[in-house]
């Protein structure tokens, strides 16, 4: 559903990505909203020319975390801050190897959206997963 969601925007006539300035100023809020949650250690932030994911983001958990639904919860809290307002979309699947997060958003009617993908892996997310 998701996919579908992106592709009608890719494809539609009156909104358009996100670039430059505007495009910069998401990546300092992709940046901050999982640097200031303490679930995640590593932050590796990267814009593509994809119009299906702009962003491709890869966290790892820190070893403070003790139990899965947290890595859910901070992916919630942080999609929340960089989301637009007027209009969201996102799915996630939390599996053993990885969790994944796709979303999009858009700015208002008839204006800019930004995609992107953020997956969370590592040995400490996978034993996470494998205690839950």
């Amino acid at each position: 559903m998701i996919e579908d969601t992106i592709n009608n925007l890719i494809n539609s006539k009156t909104h358009f990505p996100s670039e430059g300035d505007n495009l910069l100023g998401m990546d300092y809020d992709v940046f901050h909203a999982f640097d200031s949650r303490e679930i995640f250690s590593e932050i590796d932030v990267k814009q593509t020319d994809k119009e299906e994911s702009m962003f491709e983001i890869q966290l790892s958990i820190s070893e403070e975390a003790k139990e899965l639904h947290h890595v859910r919860t901070g992916l919630i809290d942080a999609w929340a801050f960089i989301q637009y307002g007027y209009f969201e979309a996102s799915s996630m699947n939390i599996g053993r190897k990885q969790a994944v997060l796709r979303f999009v958003t858009l700015i208002g009617e008839n204006q800019f959206y930004v995609t992107g993908t953020v997956t969370v892996s590592g040995a400490k997310y996978q034993q996470l997963a494998r205690n839950a």
